[in-house]
This record gives structure tokens, C-alpha cells and sequence, in this order.
């Protein structure tokens, strides 16, 4: 009975303690009462820079800022539709991040060609791009078959991706697309059943864009998904 008593009465005092109480939370503290004899591989969290730290041996070392962690962060999800003549992503580029990454996979075309992408809803002059594509079999032959095109104040960026029957493949960074300032593309890799290549370029405009399109060279668009991460601002 004494023992049951003592657990009853045990039990009650530990529901009773708040957890804000000191005692239960170890490694929470602010950058001014950091423990003061650390031990290497400590980690703590201060409440008033909202950081994540180490003790590596000799320093403590940030590994993560609750603020702006690092990395990408899902912006938006959208699938196509059945036989589209083109698809467009709207909101998704504001002012939280400068730079982001769009990904279009598992869908199909009607036709093969090359997957165009422009800022908008609607056409907006200023295009330029770099392309350059190396065909495969160029390996085997010992022929050279590389192909370099580019285009000057067009209508869009015509290369960034590649649809056929099969598949769609696109996956691009953007940067600056909500700025008053040019954009870019950078990092498209161009992904076709024979060849391989990339392409680069830049917007020459001031204005600051939310949405986008993508329209393939010919035919239509069916079913896959794409998505849009930003890349968050860390310190």
C-alpha cells in the first residue's frame, strides 16, 4: 500500500509539472546561457535566434536555422490535363524566394519535339537561349553530330524540355522570376530518346512574373505532374 501511495503520489506530481519547466527541457536555451561546459556533440536550441547548434570540440557549429532551414520547399502541385495545347502554373513566384526549381515528369505527348517555356499566360518578347544537344549515336559511329541553336528576343525559351509519346522531360532552375530584373534560366538538361544536351538563357525584362506556361513544339500535352520548389533563403 505504501508503494502504491508513493507511485499514486509520484504520478500526480509529474502531471502536475509544467512543460515549460527548466528541468525537462534539456539543450533549450538562448545564445547567451549556452551550457557553459559543453561536451562535443552536444546540440541545443536557442529560443531567441530560433537555432539549432552543435558542440563540435572546440565551438559551437549551426546546423540549422529554424527561420529559413535550408533547401528546397514545395511550392505548388498541379497535374495536366487530356490533349492540352498547354499548360499554365499560376502563383507560384513571389517575393519569398529569389530561385526555384520546376519539374514536369510523367506525363505524355501527342508528338515529339522540344517543350517551350515562358513567363505568364500570355507571350512576352525578350527571349534569349543558348542550346546545345549531342547525339547519341555520334559515340558510336565516330561521326560528330552535335547540334547548337539559340534564339534572340523570341516569344520564349524553346528548348528548356523535350515530349514525345513516351514521356515528358523537364526539370529547370529559375532565377529571379518575381524580381524587377532579368531572369535566367539555368541547369535545363535536355533529355531526348537519341540525344542529350542543355540549355541556358535569360529574359530581357524588368518585369515581375507569378506565373508561367509551358507549350510543347507541336501536338498536346497529357496527364504527369509538375511541381514547383523554391529554394529558400538561408543565412
Amino acid at each position: 500500500m505504501v508503494g502504491a501511495t508513493h507511485a499514486r503520489a509520484f504520478g500526480w506530481c509529474l502531471m502536475g509539472i509544467s512543460n515549460l519547466s527548466t528541468g525537462l527541457r534539456p539543450g533549450v536555451c538562448t545564445s547567451t546561457t549556452r551550457p557553459s561546459t559543453p561536451f562535443e556533440g552536444q546540440m541545443i536550441y536557442e529560443t531567441d535566434t530560433n537555432r539549432v547548434l552543435v558542440y563540435e570540440g572546440a565551438a559551437w557549429v549551426m546546423i540549422a536555422d529554424t527561420d529559413t532551414p535550408p533547401g528546397l520547399e514545395l511550392v505548388k502541385v498541379q497535374t495536366v490535363g487530356s490533349a492540352v495545347a498547354s499548360v499554365t502554373v499560376s502563383n507560384v513566384f513571389s517575393s519569398t524566394y529569389d530561385n526555384y526549381r520546376i519539374t514536369y515528369m510523367g506525363g505524355s505527348a501527342s508528338a515529339a519535339n522540344n517543350l517551350a517555356f515562358q513567363f505568364g499566360p500570355s507571350s512576352v518578347s525578350g527571349y534569349n537561349t543558348s542550346y546545345y544537344q549531342v547525339v547519341h549515336y555520334s559515340f558510336y559511329n565516330g561521326s560528330s553530330s552535335n547540334n547548337v541553336a539559340g534564339s534572340s528576343n523570341a516569344a520564349n525559351w524553346p528548348y528548356i524540355g523535350y515530349h514525345d509519346t513516351d514521356s515528358v522531360r523537364f526539370s529547370a532552375d529559375i532565377c529571379n522570376p518575381n524580381a524587377a530584373e532579368w531572369a535566367s534560366i539555368m541547369n535545363a538538361p535536355y533529355l531526348a530518346p537519341l540525344s542529350t544536351g542543355f540549355c541556358v538563357g535569360t529574359h530581357q525584362s524588368n518585369g515581375a512574373f507569378t506565373d508561367f506556361t509551358l507549350t510543347p513544339g507541336s501536338g498536346t500535352l497529357t496527364g504527369g505532374t509538375i511541381r514547383v520548389y523554391g529554394y529558400r533563403n538561408t543565412i
